[in-house]
């Protein structure tokens, strides 16, 4: 087994603002978005089992002028499956989310906005973290900018409420092919690997945006009917 440790949204913790959250309780920027990712994942698979997210600075007191931290788990390994997080429980009232960047293709965003409100938040991590609290239903990223070491740990947590993260670029192809929903087989073969040939996750400066490391665009989800919407809609996108 290996471990991966890594800090999101450094850009936030530099610039020291506190955030506020917006109407969805998404807190777009400050230092709330600010997490310390701890991941392990099995080397002989390549599937995470372990995830320790800490967030700092989650709550601020106006009173107290400092700060409480929060930290979330989430084990999915074998038979033993927990989080400190609950499953989401289906209400049709409420209305589908999706946290993107607002650097977004146009077309992933209009052909999303079509089935799902999109709300946007800082840092890797803390989009992958608003989709595992419930405050999203996903994450969706479509381009090249994303590391192993930003989804480990929250992939753990989201694997043992019954979600995962898969490769964007390789589940819409798949998508795009198949003439029926992706099966629980399928999602399973799409979820992001940890070990690859060369070895485990490599270090950072190996991992620049026109390297392989870097993963091809992510899909975070919560539950399969929500990926797999999520999935038709750009299918269709696709191909077209």
């Amino acid at each position: 087994m290996t471990c991966v440790f890594f800090s999101d949204a450094t850009g936030q913790y530099i610039k020291g603002e506190i955030g506020v959250e917006d109407e969805d309780g998404v807190i777009e920027d400050g230092l709330q978005c600010v997490a310390i990712l701890i991941g392990i994942f099995q080397k002989s698979s390549g599937r995470p089992i372990f995830g320790v997210v800490v967030q700092p600075f989650a709550v601020w007191s106006s009173e107290t002028k400092s700060w409480t931290s929060h930290t979330h788990w989430g084990i999915c390994y074998k038979e033993l499956i927990a989080t400190s997080f609950q499953p989401l429980l289906a209400n049709s009232d409420t209305q589908r989310k999706i946290v993107m960047s607002k650097s977004e293709s146009e077309h992933v965003q209009k052909t999303l906005s079509s089935k799902y409100k999109l709300i946007s938040a800082s840092g890797a991590g803390f989009k992958i973290l608003v989709t595992v609290m419930g405050l999203a239903n996903a994450y969706v990223l479509s381009h090249q900018s994303i590391y192993r070491w930003d989804c480990c740990a929250l992939h753990a947590i989201l694997l043992a409420l019954g979600g995962g993260i898969i490769s964007y670029k390789h589940a819409v192809e798949m998508a795009s092919k198949s003439q029926v929903e992706l099966s629980v087989t399928d999602l399973e073969n799409l979820q992001i690997n940890y070990v690859k040939a060369a070895g485990a996750i490599a270090n950072r400066r190996s991992s620049l945006p026109n390297r392989t490391d870097s993963l091809p665009g992510i899909i975070a989800y919560r539950s399969i009917d929500d990926v797999r919407t999520i999935l038709n809609l750009l299918k269709i996108k696709d191909l077209q």
